[in-house]
């Protein structure tokens, strides 16, 4: 049973209360949207075009010429041709011996040369060679809200998407839109108080299939109190219509959206569950985005049913984006400290103002993925987020706006305007990608968000911008940086899917120590993973801590490669007493190897209360992408591949790596005693590895290592629970054929 606890809309800075239960979850798998869903979403763009297109502008029909293009009978003359009928060839087409451009010598010319097939044998074909007026397919925006000083001159238009006052500081969809990326056929789901299904600039989008009303327990989510206007704005910011001549577009103008109603101000846990669950989940996966623009406003809430639900959902293939919260200055303002938002594979997402910095109000910590454009605060001069509002009295506009047209407010924000802008960008990328998931998509935002703030070293951030092992670079005000929609497409198109996931957990360690009085140092533990090879996805700890005042304590993690990470961090306001059992996460990680020694650090801040760390469990998930680009240490191995002294795996790739837990592969490999180029690179790799002082061993024996008995003799050098790296074994037993399972027990030679 949650407690009857604070749970928020996050916009502009406002946190709306309400009170919780509990419920269930069940589990899924993926399906793919059919061809008739896309047929649909592009009858219903062509008949908007239709009814609200205007008449084509000059420049979009072709001028006329005064040359010819003649298709010649083959062995014709172009000169005697052209000289019998008033034409001057000007040039043959590059590649065709009879296709002349021709010039006409009068006005009598050009006319007879329409009917100069049926004059003259030696032309097949004739055919006026016009000044074309063929455009580029690429979305640009008609809406009349969209650019700056919009309608009238003071407004800011829809900089987040496109920003007209301060270059590049936006969401970077117009690359993205010029490519003609625009989320057709991705449904978006909007889990919210309401989508007002009949909205002018919703309509043409909205998909009733999809869309259910947790509350009132029908399929129309629309408003149904005073308050419901929330969702109405979120939707837009996702996926308003564009290029329909009303109001603005959202950043993926022809994605669908599906509205998941939840009664704000009688919610259930039941009611975010199935919202979470409906359409992502079992035999209909249709909803392959979806927003979660509200959280909590008090920290440490558990919500076992919801984040269960957002397991089974993302495991199912869907993309879930959630806002980081809009509580900083107050005890929830660590995301680390929302459940939902520390999730494996949530993609949390703060708020970036105006004025390029973070934005006043928004949450930070190692769980924020990405940050994305929002309103702010500071010094009062930053833009709000222009956007769908509820029709009439009830929408923030008139209540709060003077925007001239009601049916659209200029004053939305907060992260729950930044989340809807990336769920906006994930269908863009879905699009171009259809196999994306969640962890395909935090693969991309480490790699292709933009630095903001560069100059950033506020408490907050947890030491500014620190670049880890893997080549990310991290901020917990931040994350990977700003949604960047045209970087997240290229290296979307360029991954044909990620390796399968991997999972190490470490159980849990007794640790029953007190953290010292006002100690930086605090208390230190520390333990190990032994595995080579692999990139480190999603961190995650579990600590155990008894406190008498628990917002005196904050927590860091170190890497073996060096990178330290905030796992949450102190607020003195938190006053509760006793024991927190909290799983915490961080994105600092992401691309590392997590082959070494970890360090996990706790102190305290102030003195006088008893405080005590009672357990400690670690895991991390493990993965990488696979694209179609050769990587930088794939090419020191192809040079082994020339020579034949390499390690080949059973999908053909190159590998001179570690051991891969729970995956078997076949190794071909010479015996790595001499000299060449490849063996020292193979070498060098080796010693790297998790293996590096079995690999010493291996060179201080030399040629006179006995073959016989091998495994036997690592047994016993190494324990029977050392696990088996394939290339020590291989470089062992010289020129035969191995497959090798996680520990050497396991391990079958074959003659090769």
């Amino acid at each position: 049973m949650l407690s009857r606890t604070s749970r928020g809309k996050y916009a502009g800075g406002l946190v709306v209360a309400a009170a919780v239960a509990t419920v269930f979850a069940w589990s899924g798998r993926a399906t793919v949207a059919g061809d008739e869903e896309m047929a649909e979403d592009l009858a219903l763009r062509d008949s908007l075009a239709v009814a609200t297109a205007p008449a084509p502008p000059a420049d979009a029909y072709p001028k006329t010429t005064d040359e010819v293009i003649m298709q010649l009978a083959p062995g014709s003359d172009a000169n005697a041709v052209g000289a019998a009928n008033g034409l001057m060839p000007v040039q043959r087409i590059q590649g065709e011996r009879d296709l002349w451009v021709m010039r006409a010598l009068s006005a009598e010319a050009l006319a007879a040369s329409a009917s100069i097939t049926t004059n003259d044998s030696r032309v097949i074909g004739a055919y006026p060679n016009d000044r074309s007026a063929n455009k580029t397919f690429a979305f640009v925006p008609n809406d009349p809200y969209f650019h700056k000083n919009t309608p009238v001159a003071g407004w800011p238009g829809q900089w987040h998407l496109t920003n007209e006052h301060v270059t590049g500081l936006d969401a970077g969809v117009k690359k993205a839109w010029n490519a003609n990326w625009t989320g057709l056929g991705v449904k978006i789901g909007i889990v919210d108080d309401s989508l007002q299904r009949v909205h002018e600039d919703l309509v043409t989008n909205y998909i009733a299939g999809d869309s259910f009303d947790f509350g009132q327990g029908d399929a129309d989510p629309s408003p149904v109190y005073a308050g419901d206007r929330h969702g109405t704005s979120v939707a837009g910011v996702s996926a308003a219509r564009g290029n329909n001549l009303l109001g603005g577009t959202g950043a993926a103008p022809f994605a669908r959206l599906a509205g998941l109603r939840v009664d704000f101000p009688l919610q259930t846990v039941a009611m975010f569950t199935g919202a979470t669950l409906y359409h992502s989940s079992g035999a209909n996966t249709n909803t392959k985005i979806k927003n979660h623009s509200y959280g909590y406003s008090a920290p440490y809430i558990p919500t076992g049913a919801e984040t269960a639900a957002l397991t089974t959902s993302m495991n199912a293939g869907t993309v879930h984006c959630l806002s980081a919260g809009n509580n900083r200055g107050i005890s929830s303002q660590d995301s680390n400290k929302l459940d939902l938002q520390n999730g494996l594979q949530a993609i949390c997402v703060a708020a970036l103002g105006s004025d390029g910095t973070f934005a006043s109000y928004s949450n930070f910590g190692a769980t924020v993925a990405c940050t994305a454009p929002s309103s702010s605060f500071k010094f009062g001069t930053n833009f709000g987020i222009t956007t769908t509002d509820r029709n009439g009295a009830l929408g923030y506009n008139p209540a709060s706006d003077t925007f001239p047209d009601v049916k659209y407010t200029s004053v939305f924000g907060g992260t729950s305007s930044s989340s809807p802008l990336v769920a906006g960008v994930m269908a863009l990328v879905k699009e171009a990608q259809p196999l994306l998931n969640a962890r395909m998509a935090k693969h991309i935002l480490s790699k292709t968000c933009t630095i903001v703030d560069p100059t950033d070293v506020s408490v907050l951030s947890d030491g500014g911008w620190v670049t880890n092992a893997g080549g990310r670079k991290f901020n917990q005000n931040y994350g990977w940086g700003n949604i960047n929609a045209y970087n997240a497409i290229v290296m979307a198109k360029e991954l044909t899917g990620l390796s399968a996931p991997g999972n190490a957990v470490r159980g849990d360690e007794a640790v029953a120590a007190a953290i010292p009085d006002n100690s930086a140092a605090g208390i230190s533990r520390t333990f190990d993973f032994f595995l080579a090879g692999q990139k480190l996805e999603d961190v995650a700890i579990t600590l155990s801590i008894t406190h008498q005042r628990r917002g005196h304590l904050e927590a860091f993690l170190t890497s073996p490669s060096g990178t330290t990470s905030r796992l949450f961090f102190q607020s003195g306001s938190d006053a509760h007493n006793g024991t927190t059992d909290w799983q915490y996460t961080s994105n600092a990680f992401w691309g590392e190897d997590p082959l070494g020694t970890w360090t996990y650090y706790g102190s305290r801040h102030r003195s006088g209360q008893h405080r005590h760390v009672e357990q400690l469990r670690r895991g991390v998930q493990l993965g990488h992408g696979r694209t179609n680009r050769t990587e930088r240490t794939r090419e020191a191995v192809q040079v082994c591949r020339n020579n034949q002294q390499h390690l080949v795996g059973l999908d053909g790739q190159v590998v001179c790596r570690g051991w891969s837990k729970g995956i078997s592969q076949a190794v071909d490999l010479a015996a790595l005693v001499g000299g060449s180029a490849c063996d020292q690179a193979c070498k060098q790799h080796l010693a790297r590895g998790p293996h590096a002082r079995l690999w010493a061993d291996i060179q201080l024996q030399g040629e006179g290592v006995q073959r016989n008995g091998q495994l036997a003799v690592l047994e016993r050098h190494h324990g029977s629970r050392a696990v088996a790296s394939q290339a020590v074994v291989a470089a062992l037993l010289g020129p035969r054929r191995i497959l090798w399972g996680p520990r050497f027990s396991s391990c079958t030679v074959e003659q090769s």
